[in-house]
């Protein structure tokens, strides 16, 4: 639902503590070895970081979080900002706390991985400046039609599944003061959708909340 490596998470690895490296040419094997696992140790937060970032997100992929080191994380759909400084400051302490590998000295697997990255963080950072050309709220994929979706087919392995779930749609007012904080961030910047698109947007709204108690957030909890 939201993008991997967003921007709001990235203090927390100028916290992380990281080796000091020789330069690759000096290196032996053991030193080697470290680096590789220090890097993976690297990949293996940013990854659960990312992923129990928002809810939704890490239900739809991850059976057991558990088995990652992830526990007890905070029940919420995650939010949107339009603070452009801070996605720069994010976007860059990321690419700087990956700058602290030294990728001539990872494996070919770990270089693959250092690339992506490093590429990904790169153009994260380019773009930080045009959030508010971002449109969450649109009549095909737009949060109104995709989060409905998304709840009705969220899967109860356990009565913590359904706990998790029933705390998650008490977030959703705060969600969408979030999402309409956003818009009217877009409006501000003469960045808002086009009139038509808005008038698609606000008919699914309406005929999503007519469906009262037939609303299929009902039927399939229930079934579920």
């Amino acid at each position: 639902m939201h993008k991997f490596f967003s921007y709001k998470r990235a203090a927390f690895f100028l916290l992380c503590p990281f080796l000091s490296f020789f330069a690759a040419g000096c290196q032996n094997t053991s030193t080697v070895q470290d680096e590789n696992s220090a890097f993976r140790k690297f990949t293996h937060t940013l990854f659960c970081q990312e992923v129990s970032s928002d809810t939704l997100t890490l239900h739809y992929t991850l059976q057991k979080p558990q088995t990652y080191g992830i526990k007890n994380p905070p029940v919420t759909y995650g939010s949107f900002s339009s603070n452009t400084a801070e996605a720069m400051a994010s976007s860059e302490n990321l690419l700087h706390a990956l700058k602290q590998f030294h990728p001539n000295a990872l494996d070919k697997e770990n270089q693959l991985t250092y690339d992506i990255l490093e590429k990904y963080f790169q153009t994260n950072n380019a773009l930080a400046p045009y959030l508010l050309y971002q449109e969450p709220v649109n009549p095909t994929t737009g949060i109104q039609a995709q989060l409905p979706v998304l709840l009705c087919e969220y899967q109860f392995s356990n009565t913590k599944d359904v706990e998790i779930y029933l705390e998650l749609l008490s977030k959703t007012p705060e969600y969408l003061q979030s999402l309409s904080e956003f818009e009217k961030a877009k409006s501000d910047a003469g960045l808002f959708m086009s009139h038509a698109v808005a008038e698609d947007v606000i008919a699914q709204c309406r005929s999503f909340l007519e469906m009262g108690d037939e609303n299929y957030l009902y039927t399939t909890f229930q079934e579920r």
